[in-house]
């Protein structure tokens, strides 16, 4: 079966999938962390015409609400071939991002931490201080803030934190975008780690979750060991 970048696999627009790992804990937490290594992990068709107005692909770290998908605050890396949102000005280039939402309507729509590149970086989402302020970090370097009481937030993002999930995912937002190779799965998260009781803590997961086939659409994962997994998509 041929990756996206064959160029050949057909588009699909506004369809999302997702790969990776979800995990909850039943202590109260305060953050969540991981290295992520794209290497040559994004993927994407040649479509044209019509360009690709929906696409990019995203591998990213969350902590997430107990309630649905906009209950999140994350950070990550993106690839856009988008040409709205936030990747309107930034065409086929690499950024890294953060964004939340879950209340009051609101989405969790990409907003830009400046640019990025494909070697292995570390992405962390945490309220370290237990303050009720959460820092979304790139290599230990605070990126972004955000208070758990922001109206975009306030409904869910509740402390103590006690009814939240650690999530790691790659994410295609539709069929034209790709993650890691159908032969070599070389897009890795590492060191996945949790942090409760002032500390961090390795996760040791049980597996790891692909979403698909949808569309003829397929993403993948696979575990490395007790806190480290690949994931890719084929077409």
């Amino acid at each position: 079966m041929p990756d996206a970048s064959s160029g050949t696999c057909s588009d699909v627009i506004n369809q999302n999938y997702f790969t990776g790992r979800e995990f909850s804990e039943t202590q109260y937490y305060y953050g969540v962390r991981a290295s992520i290594d794209p290497d040559t992990g994004f993927k994407h068709c040649n479509v044209s015409p019509p360009l690709d107005l929906t696409g990019g692909s995203l591998l990213w770290v969350a902590v997430e609400g107990p309630d649905n998908t906009n209950e999140i605050i994350q950070v990550g890396i993106i690839h856009c071939t988008a040409t709205t949102g936030m990747c309107n000005a930034f065409p086929d280039q690499y950024r890294y991002f953060w964004a939340y939402g879950g209340c009051n309507g609101a989405a969790p729509t990409p907003r830009d931490l400046g640019p990025a590149n494909l070697n292995s970086h570390s992405y962390e989402v945490s309220d370290s201080d237990a303050n009720g302020l959460w820092d979304f970090k790139v290599d230990g370097v605070v990126k972004a803030q955000l208070a758990n009481a922001s109206s975009g937030v306030f409904c869910w993002l509740v402390d103590p934190y006690s009814s939240l999930r650690a999530a790691w995912w790659g994410e295609q937002w539709d069929a034209s975008d790709g993650l890691g190779s159908s032969v070599v799965p070389d897009t890795l998260f590492a060191a996945m780690q949790i942090r409760y009781a002032s500390a961090w803590h390795d996760i040791n997961i049980g597996s790891c979750v692909g979403h698909g086939p949808i569309h003829g659409h397929s993403t993948f994962c696979s575990l490395d060991s007790g806190n480290s997994m690949s994931v890719w998509s084929v077409y």
